[in-house]
C-alpha cells in the first residue's frame, strides 16, 4: 500500500475490449508523503482447501501533507476494505476532515478517500483501516505456494 493525495478524483470507466490497452498515470500523486507504515497481517491457512485461504489485515499509515488536498490516494489491489474501520486523525491537533467516501479505480489499482475539507500543508496525519483478502496462488500480493518433497506436496 502506498499513499498520497490527488487534486481531483478521476474515475476510470470499465470498458469491455479484447485488446490490451496501456494504463496511464499509475504513479501516486505527491501531495502527501508516507513517514511510517504499521502493517499487521493474519493469514488463515489451515481452514478448508488452499483455494479458500484468506487473511485479515490492519494498516496505520503516518503521513505528512505537502500540499493542501481533499483526498488521499493509496495503491490497493484485490483487498476488501472495511469502510467502517477507516479512521483519519492528526498527530498534532490539526483540523481533521471527515472521510466522505471511497472510490476504487480498478485500472490504476487506486483506492481514493474523498475528504470533507482539505488536509493542511505541513501537518501530519494517520489513516487507519482494516481489510481482508484472499491468499492468491499467482505470486501477486500475499500469496500461497507449495513444493514437492518426494511424492508429497508441502
Amino acid at each position: 500500500i502506498g499513499e498520497t493525495c490527488a487534486e481531483e478524483i478521476i474515475e476510470t470507466p470499465e470498458k469491455e475490449s479484447n485488446k490490451t490497452e496501456r494504463v496511464k498515470d499509475v504513479r501516486l500523486p505527491t501531495s502527501i508523503i508516507p513517514i511510517v507504515y504499521d502493517v499487521e497481517l493474519q493469514p488463515y491457512i489451515y481452514e478448508g482447501p488452499p483455494e479458500n485461504f484468506t487473511f485479515d489485515g490492519y494498516v496505520n499509515i503516518n503521513m505528512k501533507c505537502l500540499t493542501n488536498c481533499t483526498n488521499i490516494t493509496l495503491h490497493s489491489h484485490l483487498l476488501n476494505i472495511n469502510e467502517s474501520s477507516v479512521d483519519l486523525s492528526s498527530t498534532n491537533n490539526a483540523n481533521v476532515p471527515q472521510v466522505k467516501g471511497l472510490v476504487f479505480d480498478k485500472k490504476r489499482q487506486f483506492l481514493i478517500f474523498n475528504l470533507s475539507e482539505p488536509l493542511e500543508n505541513g501537518q501530519e496525519y494517520n489513516i487507519r483501516m482494516n481489510f481482508t483478502g484472499k491468499l492468491r496462488d499467482d505470486l501477486n500480493g500475499l500469496y500461497r505456494s507449495s513444493y514437492k518433497r518426494g511424492n508429497k506436496t508441502m
